[in-house]
């Protein structure tokens, strides 16, 4: 791989990382707010929040 291609790939790594850990993130707190408050976001206005902020981020 040329200097290019190893710079690509380290800025990649590097975002990469940052959403790997953001989706993690949101991950627990979407368990956390299912186990608090219950899995049905019309009663469980915590989960319907975090949800939202889903939406928003474009999260898988």
């Amino acid at each position: 791989m040329g200097r290019r291609s190893c710079k690509i790939a380290g800025r990649k790594g590097a975002q990469n990382l940052k959403k790997m850990k953001r989706n993690s993130k949101i991950g627990k707190e979407i368990v956390a707010a299912i186990k608090k408050g219950g899995p049905s976001p019309s009663s469980n206005t915590a989960l319907a929040a975090i949800l939202e902020k889903v939406r928003e981020l474009d999260v898988p």
